[in-house]
C-alpha cells in the first residue's frame, strides 16, 4: 500500500510495509515540514499584481516545494506594481493559518483568497501591516479571514495601535460594549458620568474634538482661541470667526446671506461705545459720524443732518440727474446738455411759485415749437417786469401789464406800446417805390426811374414816414390803394427831396406830402 500525505501540511503518512530501510529519512523530512509549518518564514518577491482570474499562487500541496506551509510569508516587490496584488492559496481544500506580511511598495494592498475569487470571501492585507489569516479549506467557496476579527480578550495591553476600521458603538459604560466608537475616536466613560466634570480642562484632546450634544460654559468661564485659531461653522467651512494678531474677521464664504439679528435694537459700536450704526426694531436705521447722527431712515424716506457731497446723482433713471463732470442738472433727462436741461414727453414746463400758500407763480413752457411765458397773480393775470440789479437796487426797464400794454420807462403803460422818453425806429430802404408795411414803419427811397407808389401788407392803424429823394425828377404814379392828392403826386414827381407821411386803415394807405427840402 503506497504512502499518503496530509491535506494541510503535506506530511507523508507511511503505509504498513512501506519505506523499508528509508523510514528514518521520511520521518526526518516530515519533522522538517512540521518545523517549517510551526516557525518557518519565507520571503516571496512578486513580479506582477496578478488578477482575480489569474492570481499569484501560494501552494501547499507539495511538501518539498510549497511556500504556503511557512508560518510567516513576507511579500515584497522589485518596484511599485501599480495596483493591488492578488494571491491564491492552493489547494482550496487545505485548512491553514498563515502570518502574512505586506512589504509591497507604493502603498499597495494584497487580496488573499483560497476558493473561487469572491469579494465577500477574500481578505485584504493593507500595505505595511501583518495579518494572521485563516483559510477554511471550503473548496470553491473557501473563505479567507483575519483570525482576530471579532476577537475577545480578557485583558489586553497594547503599545501603539492604528485603527483602520471601526464599528458604530457610542456607549462603553457597560460590559456589553464590544466595538470602538465611530470616526476613530474612543469615547472614555468615567464613573458613568463624563458630563459631571467641573471644567473642560478635565477632558484633554490632542486633535479635533467632535460631539453630538451641547457644551455649556458658565458665565465665569471663557473659551479662548489663539491668534489665527478659528471658530468654523458649516459643512464647507462657510463661516469663520478669528483674530490674526492684527485684526479680527468674520468671513462668510458660503452660500446664502449673512444675518446679524437681534430681538431688540442692534448696535454697531467702537470699543469705547461710540455709535456707528443703530438698527431700531420697527423703526429707523441711523448712521453716525463721530458719534453724531448723520443719516436716518424714516417711514417716508431718509433724514440727512449736515451737507450731502456727491460726484453725481440720479433719481429714478431720468427724473433728476446731476452731471458733476460738466456741472449740469437734468430734469426729465439723464444726459443734460445745458446747465439746466428740462425735458418731457409732453410740453416741458418750468414753474416758479410763491411757497406761502398764495397762487402766485410764473411759468416757461415749450409747446410745438413755441415758447410760452405765463404769469399768475391769484385769480388774475400777472405782469411781466424786466429789471436790472447792477447798482444793487432793482431798476425797472420794461413791463407788460395785465392788459397786454408794453411800457418802456413807465410802470403804467396806457397804450399797446407806451414809451416814456425818446424812441428810435428803424428805416427800411426800398428804392422801387413799393413799401412792405410788415417790414417796418419808416422807409427811405431813392428811385432810379419812374415808378408807382405802392404800400403792401396793409395793417390797420399803422403809420410812418417815407424819405423820398427824387433828385432825378422821375415820374411817380400812385397805386389804387395809395390815396394821395393829385397836386402832391405832381409835386413829388418834380426833382427834389420830400418827406411823405402815411396812415394805413388796413385796406388803403393815405399819404400826404409834409415837406419839400429842394
Amino acid at each position: 500500500m503506497p504512502s499518503t500525505y496530509t491535506t494541510n501540511n503535506g506530511i507523508e503518512l507511511i503505509a504498513t510495509g512501506e519505506q523499508s530501510g528509508t523510514w528514518g529519512d521520511t520521518t526526518n523530512t516530515n519533522l522538517s515540514l512540521l518545523d517549517t509549518s510551526l516557525d518557518g518564514q519565507v520571503s516571496i518577491t512578486l513580479a506582477a499584481t496578478g488578477s482575480s482570474g489569474s492570481p499569484n499562487f501560494l501552494p501547499i500541496n507539495n511538501g518539498a516545494t510549497s511556500n504556503g506551509r511557512n508560518r510567516l510569508v513576507i511579500f515584497a516587490d522589485g518596484g511599485d506594481l501599480g495596483g493591488t496584488a492578488f494571491v491564491q492559496l492552493t489547494p482550496n481544500d487545505a485548512e491553514k493559518i498563515i502570518y502574512i506580511r505586506n512589504n509591497l511598495s507604493g502603498s499597495r494592498s494584497i487580496l488573499v483568497f483560497q476558493g473561487t475569487y469572491n469579494a465577500s470571501n477574500d481578505y485584504e492585507v493593507p500595505a505595511g501591516t501583518t495579518a494572521v489569516v485563516y483559510f477554511d479549506g471550503g473548496g470553491t467557496g473557501a473563505v479567507a479571514a483575519n483570525v482576530f476579527n471579532n476577537a475577545y480578550f480578557d485583558s489586553l495591553r497594547l503599545g501603539s495601535v492604528s485603527v483602520t476600521a471601526v464599528l458604530d458603538e457610542d456607549n462603553m459604560s457597560s460590559d456589553s460594549a464590544t466595538a470602538l466608537a465611530t470616526q476613530q475616536s474612543i469615547k472614555a466613560y468615567v464613573d458613568s458620568q463624563v458630563g459631571t466634570v467641573d471644567t473642560l480642562a478635565e477632558i484633554l484632546a490632542n486633535g479635533n474634538t467632535t460631539g453630538g450634544t451641547d457644551i455649556a460654559v458658565s458665565a465665569a468661564d471663557d473659551i479662548t482661541f489663539a491668534d489665527n485659531s478659528k471658530a468654523i461653522f458649516g459643512a464647507g467651512s462657510d463661516l469663520q470667526i478669528y483674530h490674526n494678531g492684527a485684526n479680527s474677521y468674520i468671513d462668510d464664504t458660503g452660500t446664502g446671506n449673512l444675518y446679524i439679528r437681534g430681538s431688540d435694537t442692534v448696535r454697531l459700536q467702537s470699543a469705547t461705545g461710540e455709535q456707528g450704526v443703530i438698527v431700531t426694531t420697527d423703526g429707523a436705521v441711523t448712521l453716525y459720524h463721530d458719534n453724531g447722527s448723520k443719516l436716518a431712515t424714516t417711514a417716508t424716506g431718509i433724514d440727512v443732518t449736515g451737507t450731502v457731497v456727491s460726484d453725481g446723482l440720479t433719481v429714478d433713471t431720468d427724473t433728476l440727474a446731476v452731471d458733476s463732470t460738466n456741472n449740469r442738472v437734468g430734469i426729465g433727462t439723464s444726459s443734460p446738455s445745458r446747465n439746466l436741461h428740462v425735458s418731457s414727453t409732453g410740453s416741458p414746463t418750468v414753474r416758479i411759485q410763491d411757497a406761502d400758500g398764495s397762487d402766485y407763480y410764473a411759468e416757461i413752457q415749450q409747446s410745438t415749437g413755441n415758447t410760452i411765458f405765463s404769469t399768475r397773480y391769484g385769480t388774475s393775470n400777472g405782469a411781466f417786469i424786466f429789471r436790472g440789479l447792477g447798482g444793487g437796487t432793482a431798476d425797472e426797464y420794461m413791463r407788460i401789464n395785465t392788459s397786454g400794454n408794453v411800457g418802456i420807462g413807465t410802470t403804467s403803460p396806457a397804450a399797446t406800446i407806451d414809451v416814456s422818453g425818446n424812441a428810435r425806429g428803424a428805416v427800411v430802404t426800398d428804392n422801387d417805390l413799393s413799401f412792405d408795411l410788415s417790414a417796418g414803419n419808416n422807409f427811405s427811397c431813392t428811385p432810379t426811374g419812374g415808378g408807382t407808389l405802392t404800400f403792401t401788407n396793409h395793417l390797420a392803424g399803422q403809420s410812418g414816414f417815407v424819405w423820398l429823394d427824387n433828385s432825378g425828377g422821375h415820374a411817380i404814379a400812385a397805386a389804387g390803394t395809395t390815396k394821395i392828392n393829385a397836386a402832391d403826386l405832381t409835386a413829388i414827381s418834380t426833382a427834389g427831396v420830400y418827406t411823405l407821411s402815411y396812415f394805413d386803415n388796413g385796406t388803403n394807405a393815405y399819404v400826404s406830402v409834409s415837406r419839400s427840402f429842394a
